[in-house]
């Protein structure tokens, strides 16, 4: 009988070891998705960004243009404040992607950490186990 638990607790521990790789791999695979995700979005914001800045641009220099004063400090002044806060959205927004990386990173890390933990677990019990299924006999 005491051969059987050992049996069984090394099959349990076993058992316990795959999924808990199964879940590990799953969750990287989430994680990727998200990433692939995050990059995606903070891509069509930088075009979203850039498409509004060339407007904008487009606008003021038909503006100055029209009314003679192109070339003007006005003119270049606010040209310059429009690539400046350009500059200011798009370095927020990969900010705010390496953060969303690292929050990513972290997780899995303490995903990996939790099975291996879980494992350690496992492979004890199954140990405690069957050494107490041999100290039966």
């Amino acid at each position: 009988m005491a051969i059987v638990a050992a049996i069984g607790a090394v099959v349990g521990a076993g058992a316990s070891i795959y999924q808990g790789n199964k879940a590990a791999s799953a969750q990287r695979r989430a994680q990727s998705e998200q990433r692939a995700g995050n990059k995606a979005q903070s891509m069509q914001e930088r075009r979203n960004q850039l498409r509004e800045e060339r407007m904008r641009r487009a606008s003021l220099l038909a503006t100055s243009a029209a009314s003679g004063t192109a070339g003007s400090a006005g003119e270049i002044g606010a040209l310059d404040s429009m690539a400046t806060k350009l500059g200011a959205n798009l370095g927020a927004n990969l900010g705010a992607l390496q953060t969303a990386q690292n929050i990513s990173i972290f997780q899995q890390q303490a995903s990996d950490y939790l099975n291996r933990a879980a494992t350690a677990r496992a492979v004890g019990g199954a140990v405690q186990s069957s050494a107490m299924g041999l100290n039966k006999r």
